[in-house]
């Protein structure tokens, strides 16, 4: 994943499988199921369990993987993670208000992600809330460009009365 002229360009990643390869785990029959009592020794008889929490596998088989048919790689799309020298190299704006946080920020997360820290932000400065923020990982790309693929102009952190949101803002002025 790159950018080329303010679009997001997707290339191809490597699948989380193993060589094409997913292994399956059988599970006991009995799991979840009471064992003592039931069984001689108070064992079950297919994992040797002694309670029900303690069931095992029983076997396990190899199949192809699914996703990428065994070719251990895959396209990307939007919903994978940008890399990390993407996100940093973004520009990052502090906008800081005196208002009450939102619904969707306060339950959703809206953006990129939202942060309630109780205030705290505001012992810190723009530059340290930036340094805070950009050191964040695990961000879909669909939170930084539009559907079009087309990256977003800086990232807003927006300040309210219990922390911040980090969002996406695009060259207009709307959030992703």
């Amino acid at each position: 994943m790159r950018v080329e002229d303010g679009k997001l360009i997707l290339e191809k990643r490597k699948c989380s499988c193993n060589d094409g390869i997913v292994t399956y785990y059988v599970a006991c029959p009995n799991n979840h199921k009471a064992v003592r009592g039931k069984y001689p020794g108070n064992k079950c008889p297919h994992c040797g369990a002694k309670n029900k929490w303690d069931h095992k596998s029983i076997g396990s088989h190899e199949e192809t993987c699914p996703r990428c048919n065994g070719a251990a790689i895959l396209d990307e799309s939007r919903y994978d993670s940008i890399p990390d020298e993407l996100w940093q190299s973004l520009t990052f704006k502090v906008y800081r208000s005196n208002r009450r946080a939102s619904w969707a920020e306060q339950w959703l997360g809206l953006g990129c992600y939202s942060t309630v820290d109780y205030g705290a932000y505001k012992k810190l400065t723009d530059a340290e809330i930036i340094a805070k923020n950009r050191e964040h990982h695990y961000i879909q790309a669909c939170k930084v460009c539009n559907k079009d693929l087309i990256m977003c102009d800086h990232i807003g952190i927006l300040c309210h009365d219990q922390g911040y949101s980090v969002v996406a803002i695009m060259k207009g002025g709307e959030t992703v």
